[in-house]
């Protein structure tokens, strides 16, 4: 049988160990990939072909002959993912890629509880270590940050609303969204 101070002593022994991420190794923002997909080399033409070889995404119908963005529905890949939409300047770079997510996920836990943006940042967190964390909707839910000088990760709810889907969105700071093909 322990006593108090033993206890305490044990207790304190289990906080102050250093955790399991501590030292992994934790990757820049700028170096972040969606589904396969680095966002600082592919451009228009080698997304889809990417997203058509691993197979299990829909482009929708609206987006086939668009040039600025490309919607891709989930279809049996990532199930907790409504889904993905690339946005392209002109010339065909990414811009930025936002992953929305559906309202309940088993991706995380199998309790098919409603998704949480904590839930989602705290699977980033391992990879990219410890975001900025800004309170939304007057408190009543958090969002997460992650930046660097070439692209900004967030994680956030549509419409700054508590009841909105979570969504990643990955923006390429360096990429204008303006810039024009030159021939």
């Amino acid at each position: 049988m322990l006593n108090r101070h033993t206890f305490a002593i044990f207790l304190g022994c289990l906080l102050l160990q250093p955790s399991i991420n501590a030292h992994a190794e934790t990757l820049q923002p700028s170096e972040a990939e969606v589904l396969g997909i680095s966002l600082q080399k592919y451009q228009r033409s080698s997304v889809r072909k990417h997203l058509y070889s691993i197979g299990g995404f829909i482009q929708a119908e609206k987006s086939f002959r668009q040039i600025n963005y490309d919607t891709f529905y989930a279809w049996s890949r990532v199930r907790d993912t409504y889904y993905i939409r690339f946005n392209y300047n002109q010339a065909g770079r990414i811009t930025s890629v936002e992953r929305v997510f559906r309202p309940y996920s088993n991706e995380f836990d199998n309790n098919f509880s409603d998704l949480t943006t904590r839930r989602v940042a705290e699977d980033l967190a391992k990879t990219y270590g410890n975001p900025i964390v800004l309170r939304k909707a007057t408190g009543r839910y958090k969002s997460y940050i992650w930046e660097d000088e070439n692209v900004k990760i967030e994680v956030d709810r549509k419409g700054s609303d508590p009841f909105g889907n979570v969504f990643i969105r990955y923006t390429l700071l360096k990429n204008d969204p303006f810039q024009v093909a030159t021939r």
